[in-house]
């Protein structure tokens, strides 16, 4: 049975076998566990991430030729000393487990200074990059509550990782598959997700990111604030990675970018299924008595915060008497279309309005 790991510190995670097997030896058992252990234990992730990189170095320095031996024998005079029982006090036994573990990096670090390159310096294990990573192997969501409390719903079939620099300067993460985000605002540190090919910037939002393998596309798709999608290669490319103002292609809400794998090209386009973005605009509103199509297409733009181009000059004759309470986008465009002899195209994330107008 597993200890009660809720009020444990970097040391103690480091000195638990359990967590030491999932470091050093994971399996899908151990990787279950840690995985939905910090999915409901948020708070304690820098800690883990800490205890994961001393557990993940020590290992490594101890791996050293001519080195291996003293680590066996500090790691046997440290277990030595815990048993002592003039070490019952649980903070006594965190003192020393704290003290030995300082001692371990420092002795390593003397030795390794004495009879190593500087090139593979402790120094150089302190910069390997440690990763959390999220599978979902199941057929329903999970929820992922990241260090900064954003929240990730993954879909099934899908991996979400971050390394143990996330929220220092960027927020970065990775994403195999398909997953909604509901990031939490901060400006001054740009939330970033990668795929294999694209880029995804925002500073504050929520959207939907799908990018399986198995798929001919990549979309990305807003559902509130801003966001930019950018191609892979040339984001890495970029000399201002961290630049804090969005670049690549924008989007806001109700639009869509779809990036196509054959032929490596990135459009945006709106949303399968538009939904209104603006509260202030209720059900009534779309009942029109003798409307003119200025105030028809209005309406229709600030509900939907959709761009909708026509000539009004010529559909100045044309006015509108229909009760559109129920319908979706397409539908009430398609009535309004075939009521004044006209037809609409989506071109980008546009509606154009195009027709011969209305006789006076």
């Amino acid at each position: 049975m597993n200890p009660d790991y809720s009020n444990f510190d970097c040391h103690d995670f480091a000195s638990d076998e359990a967590f030491q097997n999932w470091v050093l030896k994971p399996d899908d058992e151990n990787n279950l566990f840690w995985e939905e252990y910090l999915t409901k234990n948020t708070g304690q992730i820098n800690i883990i991430l800490d205890a994961r990189e001393l557990v993940s170095g020590l290992k490594e320095i101890a791996e050293i030729p001519d080195l291996k031996k003293t680590s066996d024998q500090i790691w046997a005079n440290i277990q030595e000393e815990l048993k002592s029982p003039f070490l019952s006090d649980f903070s006594a036994k965190k003192t020393l487990r704290f003290a030995a573990s300082l001692a371990i990096l420092i002795s390593f670090s003397l030795l390794i200074f004495k009879s190593w390159d500087k090139s593979k310096s402790l120094s150089k294990i302190r910069e390997a990059k440690e990763e959390l990573v999220f599978t979902n192997d199941s057929q329903e969501v999970k929820t992922i509550v990241l260090p900064d409390e954003s929240k990730i719903t993954l879909s099934a079939k899908s991996k979400l990782s971050y390394g143990n620099s996330f929220n220092q300067q960027l927020r970065e993460v990775h994403l195999e598959g398909k997953a909604f985000f509901d990031i939490t605002p901060n400006p001054q540190k740009p939330f970033l997700v990668f795929t294999d090919d694209l880029v995804t910037k925002v500073l504050g939002t929520s959207f939907t990111i799908s990018a399986y393998d198995n798929e001919e596309n990549v979309k990305v798709i807003v559902k509130t604030g801003r966001v930019s999608v950018q191609q892979r290669n040339e984001y890495e490319q970029s000399q201002n990675k961290e630049n804090l103002k969005l670049t690549g292609l924008i989007l806001t809400p109700n639009q869509a970018a779809i990036f196509e794998k054959n032929a490596s090209k990135l459009n945006k386009t709106l949303v399968e299924n538009p939904v209104i973005i603006e509260k202030r605009i209720k059900k009534f509103d779309f009942n029109f008595e003798e409307a003119p199509m200025t105030k028809v297409f209005q309406t229709l733009k600030s509900a939907y915060g959709i761009e909708i181009i026509f000539d009004n000059d010529v559909f100045s004759h044309c006015s509108l008497s229909v009760s559109l309470d129920d319908e979706d986008l397409f539908e009430k465009l398609n009535i309004i279309c075939k009521t004044i002899g006209a037809k609409y195209q989506i071109i980008d994330s546009q509606i154009v309005i195009s027709g011969k107008g209305c006789i006076n």
